[in-house]
Order: structure tokens, then C-alpha cells, then sequence
């Protein structure tokens, strides 16, 4: 956007009564920010219920309506305990406490073997390999045990039961990972079509809804970084393509394609992603916002750098140390949480219009780090406050999926608002200089019409004075001959003749000098046509068309008939002819007059008088030439060649 654009904009919201501030409209009247921030209040508080409802939502839909559930607990993270019977004995697991590659628990199931008609059992989720035993006999296994590399952390799993007679049936269910802690979450037993329908929902909240996070934040990521080749938006657009492609990396984690990876290496690249989404969310919230300068050169750099250098050890670490390092980042993680929580709430109190939309899913996105915060830290604290969701869906794809439809929506309205405003500047610019443009054009051609006109009066002037030097010289010499008694009477006709024809041409090319040099020539025509006719003579005049040549004046007309004037004279009083043509035309885009008689001609040893030699001048004046040939069968041909002046 423009320096002036945004000079433009500013003096809008000036206009409105706004003041503005880094890039804020801040509304004046103090009930205004009243409402704003209750705007703000109530979407800081709705977020938290939201996140809880989707939550709640989602394992509500997951969960069977009609089925028993065999497991109490669910082994997680270090931290959650969880008791199962390994070969009869008792194994707890819990933080500091070296893990199995093996865990499996047993129940009994004949009551509800005989209870159900169609039995089946729905375990929400297992890691790595599962397999399903039933008083010994391997009812269904899935991976194979002894190397299992790609797995989904959130697939569930379904058996089918229906081959299995009551009895006294014991359940053994166990989970294989020979490279991180092996888990088994909720395992409930229930009718085929009930658990039919909670696994379609889990299937599609683990599995589906994760494939569409990590399409939908690439397609986020890629669409962030074109807009980052808009300057003004570069830093904002950058920082969330950062944190989208943090999406990709962590919602193909949980798709499955990295856990085929080493397991070190695995949880690097987890950590990793997990790590820069909070620096890039942190830069992101203060460029959006208010882009304190503090926030983005300090704040960023030292949480970019401390985070870093936890996650330099990571691949050397075992599962107890790369937990002890999580915990470090999570307080890094609440901390920045806590200073973009601050400028988010305060970014809606004093915005006029904020964007609430993109806002509060952000803000769900914020909650969701400090709930990982709480449950990390203290899993107590996280059964109590979602005590019937047990946290077996992840909510991280979810809100991926909102977030990067809702923010680059925002960033593509806010492009399309910045073009809008840019067009309707450059359309009102263009009008005004189109105006502008039109006002110089009248100007100048009145400017023009001006110079030509003073021209023509100049020109005008010239020839009255060459006319009372020219014509009324020879008037007055005849004046003078006339007091002296030596003018005769065909003296006096032959000269007063001679100043009439004179007078005539001036006058002729001073009414013909507007560029119609077709209408001058027409007009000479007119005047020597009685005087070859008076000689005995025979004129042929053929006019070609010669078009507007404006740039021929009076004073160029009038050399023009001089020259003609001159040919003719030659050949009525020297050459004998018999017949005179004229020959006008446009050849090349120049102008050509041949004046051709059949008369005598002349010898080549003849020097050209004066009155030759003048159509040569005037030729050369006018930018042409002239010169002087025998016709064919006899007599002399003029040819006159001059430059058009046609206006382009």
C-alpha cells in the first residue's frame, strides 16, 4: 500500500473521529471502549467453554451409548498412574519409573458376552501393536509385534466378537512398543452397531480430521507465504506460515507418516515443530496486533534462542529426560501464552472493528496450550477439570483446521480491502488527472490557436508592408512619371496591369492561407487563366488532391504563386506556346506543381535570368527545389518539388 494511500486512510478515520495508532483506529468517546471491552471480556470467556464443549462434543460422539467400559484408567503421559495385570502380577507405571515394552490388561467378559447379542469390543486407542486374546485363544491382532514403525497414535481399533460363545471368557488385552511407552486407553464391550457408530466417529476424529488438518494447513502455509510478497504484510504473513507448516509437521505426527522415523529423531522433529509454533504464534500476535517493538526484538529472539538450545540435547535424551525438557518448554510456552493472551485481549478492547472471528479461534488455540500446560504438569489438575472427557481425542487438528481457514480468510479479506482501497484511490487519482489532462489540452489549444493567430496577424503584417513597398513603390513611380509627362498611355495600362494582378495574389493568399492549399492554387487559377487566354494561349490545369496543409501560411501561399506567376510569364512573353498545363498532385507525400509549355525551350548555353533564379530561391526557402527541363516534343518543363505539411 502506498505512503499516500495510507496518508489517505488515516485522515478517513481522522475525519470519523478516530485517532489513530499503529495502524488502530481508537475510537474518542469512552462508552465506545466500554462496549469493546466487554466485547473483549466475553470472548476471552467464551473461548474456554467452547474449547470444552468441542472437547466434550467430540468424545461424547466417540463414546458408546449403550456399551460397558473395562478400562478405569488410561496410561498417557508420565504423571497419569495406570494398574494392569501383567502375568498375574501387579505393574503401575508413573513418572521415573522404568516402562515395559509390553503392557496388557484382563477383565471378564462372560457377563456381557451372554448380555450382548452381537459382542464386540472398542478399544479408543493403543500403542503400537495390539492384539485380543480370549482365555488363551488370539481372537484378532493388529501390526506385527516385532517391528511395528508406521502407526496412528489416534486410531481406534474394532473387534468383532461375534464368533465367541459364552463362557467364562477372560479378556487379555495387550499393547507392544519396543521404542516408547506402550499404552492402552478407554476398552469398552457392547453391541456391534453401537460401537460401529462411536468407532466411525473416532476413525473420523482421529484419523480423517487429521488428514484434512495437514491439506488444509499446507494449503494455509503456501497461500501465507504469496501474501508475505506484499511489504507491508511480509512479517505478519511470514510469521503465520511458520506456524502453519509447525501444523503440518505436528499433524503428521499424529497422521502417522513420522513415526516411522527413529525414535529420537521422531521426538526431535516433534519437539521441533512443537517448539517454533509457540515462537511463530508469539511473533504472529504481535505483528497482527500491536507490534511492540520489545515483543519482536527481544521477547521472540530470547524465547527463539532458549528453546533452541533445549532442543539441541533432545536426540540424545531417553523418554525421562525428553519429559524433563517438555516441562522446562511448557513454562517457556505459559509464558508466551501469557503475553500473547495480554495483547490479544487488550487488541480487542481498543480496536473499533476487531476481527472477531480470527480472534477467538486463536484464543481457543491459546486455551488449548494452557490446558497441555496444566495436564503436563499436573494431571490431577487436568482429570478435575475435564473430568468426563478422559482427553482421549486430540483437539490440536481441529483447531488447525479453524485456524487456518479463519485467519487466512482474514488475510485474504484484508488483501482484497487493501486492493479495494488502492483501486478507488488510483480510479480517483486517474480521474483527477484525466481532468487535469483535460484542462492543459484546452489550454494548450487555446495557447495554439493563439501563437497561430498572432502568426497570422504578424504574417498579415508583412504582406501590407511588402504590399506598400512592393505595390505602392511602383504606384508612385508611375505617379512620378505621369508629373514628368513620360508615361504613355500603354505604359500606364501595362503597369497599373502588372500592381492590379500583384494586389490580387497578395489579397488571394492572405483569404486562402487556413491550409486548404487545394482552395489557394484554385483561387490562382482563377486569376491567370484571363491573362493566358488574353495571350492566345490554351490552358490545361489538372488538380490532384494535395489534403489540409496547415503549416503553409500567407507568406508561403504567396511564394508559392510566385513562382507559378513566374513560369507563366516566361512562357507567355519568351516561349511562343502554344498550350499551358499545370499539374498539381502528391507524390511520396510531397508536393509536386509542373508547369509545362510546347514552346520554343531553350538553348543549354543560356545562363537563367533573374526571374528563374527567384523560383529557385523560393523553392529553397519553402524546404524544396525547382528545376528547369526540356518537354517531351518541345519546349520547357518546370518542375516545382515541395515537403508536405500535412498534421499527423
Amino acid at each position: 500500500m502506498s505512503g499516500r494511500l495510507k496518508k489517505n486512510l488515516g485522515q478517513a478515520d481522522i475525519q470519523r473521529g478516530n485517532t489513530v495508532r499503529a495502524g488502530i483506529a481508537l475510537p474518542p468517546e469512552a462508552g465506545r471502549r466500554n462496549i469493546n471491552l466487554w466485547a473483549a471480556s466475553c470472548v476471552f470467556l467464551l473461548a474456554p467453554i467452547f474449547l470444552y464443549l468441542l472437547i466434550l462434543g467430540s468424545e461424547t460422539l466417540g463414546a458408546p451409548a449403550k456399551a460397558e467400559r473395562l478400562t478405569e484408567f488410561s496410561a498417557t503421559l508420565p504423571g497419569q498412574v495406570g494398574v494392569f495385570e501383567v502375568e498375574t502380577k501387579n505393574y503401575g507405571y508413573k513418572t521415573g519409573i522404568k516402562t515395559a515394552d509390553i503392557i496388557e490388561f484382563r477383565h471378564d467378559i462372560s457377563a456381557a458376552l451372554e448380555r450382548y447379542e452381537q459382542p464386540a469390543i472398542l478399544i479408543t486407542m493403543a500403542r503400537r501393536a495390539v492384539s485380543l486374546d480370549v482365555d488363551g485363544v488370539t481372537i484378532a491382532e493388529v501390526g506385527v509385534r516385532s517391528d511395528v514403525r508406521f502407526y496412528r497414535p489416534m486410531q481406534p481399533h474394532f473387534f468383532d466378537l461375534s464368533g465367541i460363545k459364552p463362557g467364562d471368557g477372560v479378556l487379555k488385552v495387550r499393547a507392544v512398543s519396543r521404542d516408547s511407552i506402550p499404552y492402552i486407553r478407554r476398552v469398552y464391550i457392547g453391541n456391534t452397531e453401537d460401537l460401529e457408530r462411536a468407532f466411525m466417529w473416532r476413525q473420523f476424529f482421529g484419523v480423517y480430521s487429521i488428514v484434512i488438518a495437514v491439506a488444509i494447513a499446507l494449503m494455509s502455509t503456501v497461500i501465507s507465504a504469496a501474501l508475505s510478497l506484499d511489504k507491508n504484510l511480509r512479517r505478519v504473513t511470514l510469521s503465520f506460515a511458520g506456524l502453519m507448516l509447525c501444523w503440518v509437521i505436528v499433524n503428521l505426527a499424529y497422521a502417522g507418516p513420522l513415526t516411522t522415523l527413529e525414535t529420537n529423531f521422531y521426538r526431535f522433529v516433534y519437539s521441533m515443530a512443537s517448539f517454533l509454533m509457540i515462537v511463530a504464534s508469539l511473533n504472529f500476535v504481535n505483528e497482527w496486533t500491536f507490534r511492540t517493538p520489545v515483543i519482536r526484538n527481544l521477547l521472540v529472539p530470547v524465547s527463539a534462542a532458549v528453546l533452541t538450545g533445549l532442543l539441541l540435547p533432545i536426540y540424545f535424551l531417553d523418554m525421562d529426560g525428553w519429559v524433563k525438557v517438555l516441562s522446562v518448554a511448557d513454562v517457556i510456552a505459559a509464558a508466551c501464552v501469557l503475553v500473547m493472551g495480554v495483547q490479544m485481549f487488550f487488541y480487542l478492547a481498543r480496536r473499533e472493528r476487531p476481527p472477531l472471528l480470527e480472534s477467538f479461534i486463536f484464543l481457543l488455540c491459546i486455551w488449548a496450550v494452557m490446558v497441555d500446560v496444566l495436564i503436563t504438569t499436573s494431571r490431577s489438575i487436568g482429570y478435575l477439570i475435564w473430568p468426563n472427557t478422559g482427553m482421549s481425542l486430540l483437539y490440536g487438528p481441529t483447531l488447525s483446521i479453524l485456524l487456518s481457514l479463519t485467519i487466512v480468510a482474514g488475510f485474504v479479506r484484508l488483501f482484497r480491502e487493501s486492493r479495494r482501497a488502492l483501486t478507488s484511490v488510483n480510479e480517483k487519482l486517474s480521474t483527477e488527472l484525466a481532468a487535469r489532462e483535460a484542462e492543459i489540452a484546452v489550454v494548450y489549444r487555446q495557447r495554439e490557436a493563439e501563437v497561430r493567430e498572432a502568426a497570422l496577424v504578424e504574417e498579415r503584417k508583412r504582406i501590407m508592408r511588402d504590399m506598400h513597398d512592393g505595390v505602392g513603390g511602383r504606384l508612385l513611380a508611375l505617379s512620378l512619371k505621369a508629373k514628368n509627362g513620360r508615361l504613355g498611355p500603354d505604359l500606364l495600362k501595362a503597369e497599373l496591369d502588372d500592381s492590379l494582378q500583384e494586389l490580387r495574389l497578395i489579397i488571394d493568399s492572405m483569404d486562402t492561407a487556413d491550409g486548404e492549399l487545394d482552395i489557394a492554387l484554385g483561387a490562382l487559377r482563377g486569376r491567370i487563366e484571363p491573362l493566358i487566354h488574353d495571350a492566345g494561349m490554351e490552358l490545361h490545369w489538372e488538380a490532384g488532391e494535395l489534403g489540409p496543409q496547415p503549416d503553409y501560411g500567407p507568406r508561403d501561399v504567396l511564394s508559392i504563386y510566385r513562382m507559378i506567376q513566374e513560369s507563366v510569364s516566361n512562357a507567355i512573353r519568351h516561349a511562343g506556346a502554344r498550350t499551358l498545363t499545370v499539374k498539381t498532385c502528391l507524390v511520396l507525400a510531397r508536393i509536386r506543381i509542373v508547369i509545362t509549355d510546347d514552346g520554343a525551350g531553350f538553348a543549354d548555353d543560356v545562363t537563367p535570368g533573374k526571374g528563374l533564379s527567384n523560383i529557385k530561391i523560393r523553392a529553397k526557402a519553402l524546404g524544396g527545389t525547382a528545376e528547369f527541363l526540356p518537354a517531351a516534343g518541345g519546349g520547357t518543363r518546370v518542375l516545382i518539388d515541395l515537403p508536405g505539411r500535412a498534421a499527423p
